[in-house]
């Protein structure tokens, strides 16, 4: 062993002593070789740790790596691939799911199971909402303006949504293959009771 003349420690050959007095009993200081910075540093190696944070200035977002990056989109990779991407469970201990980030866990949790706390804006209406998208998308179908026509010339209905209007069609008229009587007449109805009043139109 090679023991240190100014400490007690000792090393396995002279080339590691060398290092070790050079940089911890020397008296050397290392500046910083960026100009802006003026660090010193007791060893080569700490002042060369330092200058990588000028270099790569992202440093890794998990606290037990210590690697650094160019950009913040390049951590952002590493993290995915060394450490692995975290994942967000839903705050109900019955739900299955889970999410990539904590926003889309919290609007998954307010639009599931979070307390009915929106209410229809239509004051007869009484029913209570967990997100405003989802009184919006009833306010629409339940109490919006009907301005869908029925696909039936010969019908007046008038619908909220094509869903439903279609669901109508099919309900109420069938598919369409009743010929008008008349000869010049191309128009087809679902039910002869819809043909025949619109010959009494002729």
């Amino acid at each position: 062993p090679f023991p240190c003349s100014e400490c007690d420690q000792r090393f396995h050959t002279d080339n590691r002593l060398t290092i070790h007095v050079r940089d911890h009993h020397s008296g050397l200081t290392f500046e910083c070789s960026d100009p802006e910075c003026h660090e010193t540093f007791r060893t080569n190696a700490l002042m060369t740790q330092h200058l990588i944070k000028h270099v790569l200035p992202v440093e890794c977002s998990n606290p037990e790596c210590n690697d650094h990056f160019r950009s913040l989109r390049l951590m952002k990779k590493h993290v995915r691939n060394s450490h692995g991407a975290p994942t967000f469970d839903c705050f109900d201990p019955k739900c299955p799911r889970s999410y990539n980030s904590a926003y889309r866990r919290n609007e998954h949790y307010k639009a599931h199971h979070g307390a009915l706390t929106i209410k229809c804006s239509n004051t007869k209406c009484s029913r209570m909402f967990r997100i405003s998208s989802q009184m919006n998308k009833h306010f629409r179908t339940s109490h919006g303006a009907a301005t869908i026509e029925c696909a039936n010339i010969e019908c007046d209905h008038m619908f909220r949504t094509m869903g439903r209007m279609e669901r109508h069609v099919s309900r109420i008229h069938g598919a369409c293959t009743i010929k008008c009587s008349n000869t010049e007449c191309d128009q087809l109805f679902g039910t002869k009771g819809q043909m025949n009043q619109h010959v009494q139109r002729h």
